[in-house]
């Protein structure tokens, strides 16, 4: 085994910061220490152990390295970063360890591919030779741990923290086909307004590579191009689906459409936002089974803001829409025009 390291180091500061040194992208940190800090009654950074000491990296050790500063090593520490440390030593407040795999004892087990032992191993002797006299704690994070190394004076035990899922974005779509141009084009104001307020929602429309180029730039914003029918239907009906739109322009084109897309928004689980014209206002009851807004941009970001922060109103909204589409659709299975079909003799 290669020998574990062992916190010897003493400091005198009184702790003003606490920085944590660990990968760009540190599950560990996440998971060990970022929610248990945060709140902490000093400031609390972070920073890519791989960038300090590096020239031009932009993180001056006399910078980052401040009076009162506690260091917390996430799993490695580079060579130059453990330079950086030395040299700043009289100013740090602490220097802690924390280890959440058996790193010394890897490069021997047989359960992982030799690659990621031999990457394993070099890792640690690198952190092991840089941290002599730098660490004045260390913290493990299992039982297992404990037992190989909790003898030692300065070794802590610290147990991994449940990390909430994060909330998952809004969703927002416009789903049209070629002959909805127009209104996709519409739109584009509308979404570039609400993105510009917020950063929880994502908006998908269905459209031309013309209408992709009209999107071009605005966050949070795909352009998909139009699918067949089948592979539409199956899309809609996955749900997670939050809001639909269906603008309508008040051109003599649109007005002789029917309320098709209040059964897509339907289907889809989502609150819909409809045109208040054409064949909307004898399906939608606004406040009710959707909302009923003027061909006015202004209108439809409020709506959507709206409806953004309303989520008991949002699925009622959605479960009214559902019900309207069912009963529609029942009443529609009794059109008299199809009974001559069920009703015609069968042949001898």
């Amino acid at each position: 085994m290669f020998p574990f390291v062992a916190p010897r180091a003493h400091y005198a500061r009184p702790i003003r910061r606490i920085l944590i040194l660990a990968r760009e992208s540190s599950p560990t940190a996440d998971i060990y220490l970022d929610d248990r800090l945060r709140g902490a009654g000093v400031p609390v950074e972070r920073a890519d152990v791989r960038a300090v000491g590096r020239a031009g990296a932009g993180d001056d050790p006399a910078t980052l390295l401040t009076d009162g500063t506690f260091v917390i090593v996430v799993r490695y520490l580079t060579r130059r970063a453990a330079s950086a440390l030395r040299g700043r030593a009289e100013a740090l407040a602490g220097v802690a360890y924390l280890m959440d795999d058996d790193m010394p004892h890897a490069w021997r087990s047989p359960g992982l591919a030799w690659p990621y032992r031999l990457g394993l191993a070099a890792r640690w002797l690198e952190t092991r030779s840089t941290m002599a006299g730098l660490v004045s704690e260390v913290w493990l994070s299992s039982d297992g741990l404990m037992g190989l190394h909790g003898h030692l004076p300065g070794v802590h035990r610290l147990d991994p923290l449940f990390l909430e899922p994060p909330r998952r974005p809004l969703r927002v779509f416009y789903h049209g086909v070629s002959s909805h141009e127009g209104d996709a084009l519409w739109l584009r104001p509308v979404v570039a307004d609400v993105q510009a307020r917020r950063d929880d929602i994502v908006f998908e429309i269905i459209g031309s590579k013309a209408v992709a180029r009209a999107y071009a730039g605005i966050p949070r914003c795909r352009v998909v191009p139009s699918m067949n029918w089948p592979d539409y239907i199956s899309a809609t009906a996955a749900g997670g689906w939050d809001i639909g739109l269906a603008p309508l322009a008040p051109t003599e084109f649109n007005a002789a459409r029917s309320h098709t897309k209040f059964f897509d928004i339907a289907r889809s689980g989502a609150a819909g936002i409809f045109a208040d014209q054409g064949p909307y206002r004898a399906v939608v009851g606004d406040g009710h089974n959707g909302l009923l807004r003027p061909h006015e941009p202004d209108a439809w970001r409020d709506a959507i803001l709206m409806l953004a922060d309303n989520p008991d109103l949002r699925r009622a909204m959605a479960a009214a829409a559902l019900a309207t589409a069912r009963e529609l659709d029942r009443r529609e299975r009794d059109n008299p025009l199809f009974a001559r079909f069920f009703s015609a003799p069968s042949a001898d």
